[in-house]
């Protein structure tokens, strides 16, 4: 058997919905939460995963996503990887911000190359550039 290292996500699921034309982001579990449960895992986890659900569409604060005409309209899913160094400062900064909205990563991160090839049409596209 061949001595494989086990790559841990710390997941957040997201949901993001227009309600009466404003914007609601929740976050399960919220942020502070979140970071007390990673805070307590062991082993730590390599990755932050967050699962964003766009439920109306992909609202004009999300439009960092570049999503396609089709997902802008009708919503969708959207996974954001962040490295475990880089998510203090993002929950910094959307506590900052009243956690209305989540921000997009500095260092977006691309699927590990542990969890094997990604089916996206995009990393299928250019491999290289999609895994490390």
């Amino acid at each position: 058997m061949k001595n494989k290292k086990r790559f841990i996500r710390h997941e957040q699921w997201i949901e993001v919905e227009q309600r009466e034309g404003k914007t609601v982001t929740l976050f399960y579990p919220p942020n502070d939460e979140f970071e007390e449960l990673r805070l307590k895992m062991d082993p730590p986890p390599d990755m932050i995963y967050r699962r964003l659900n766009f439920i109306h569409g992909i609202p004009p604060e999300y439009m960092w996503l570049c999503p396609t005409p089709d997902v802008r309209q009708y919503g969708g899913l959207y996974l954001q990887r962040i490295t475990v160094e880089e998510w203090p400062s993002i929950m910094a900064a959307e506590k900052a911000g009243g956690n209305k909205f989540v921000i997009s990563a500095q260092f977006p991160q691309p699927r590990p190359a542990v969890l094997g090839p990604c089916p996206c049409a995009l990393c299928l596209a250019d491999p290289d550039r999609y895994t490390r």
